[in-house]
């Protein structure tokens, strides 16, 4: 529920608290490719046992025009820059765009009948709650993402009736 800016909900786990953002977010699920620069997968902060420009899967939890919130088999260290591809539910492009890592938090583990991971080809494993910021995106994919935000929005208030 958003009223006067401050917008209550919680990314996962059902948790619910009040929260103060420049931009709503909107709870969705689809899955999304994260990718990370060679630079930041020769780092520390990289996925682990992955290559450079190495690639990764993740569902989406929660999304706004300022980032996204998503569930990751890995942990991805603050502040590692990562290149996302949303190919958003119902449409027909796919946006590209480059964020940073806000958070990255280990939020339980998953478990088998899901899934398997790309890497390992297992179903079960731990389970990280990402926060990415975007830091770049061109403004035709913006005013795509701010029409499919709007479009949830809606959604959401009607399946609320």
């Amino acid at each position: 529920m958003t009223t006067g800016g401050i917008t209550t909900g919680s990314a996962v786990g059902g948790e619910r608290r009040d929260e103060r953002r420049a931009t709503p977010r909107s709870r969705v699920a689809f899955p999304i490719e994260l990718s990370l620069p060679i630079e930041a997968s020769q780092s520390s902060v990289s996925l682990p046992g992955t290559s450079p420009d190495a690639r990764a899967a993740a569902q989406v939890c929660d999304l706004s025009l300022s980032g996204i919130c998503c569930l990751t088999t890995r942990p991805i260290g603050v502040m590692t820059q990562v290149g996302l591809l949303l190919v958003l539910p119902e449409a027909d492009t796919a946006i590209d765009c480059h964020g940073a890592v806000v958070r990255s938090r280990k939020i339980g583990n998953r478990t088998s009948g899901g899934e398997p991971d790309e890497a390992s080809g297992e179903e079960q494993g731990p389970l990280y709650e990402t926060a990415i910021f975007f830091t770049s995106m061109a403004e035709p994919d913006r005013i795509e993402l701010q029409e499919f935000l709007q479009t949830a929005r809606e959604h959401a208030a009607d399946d609320a009736l």
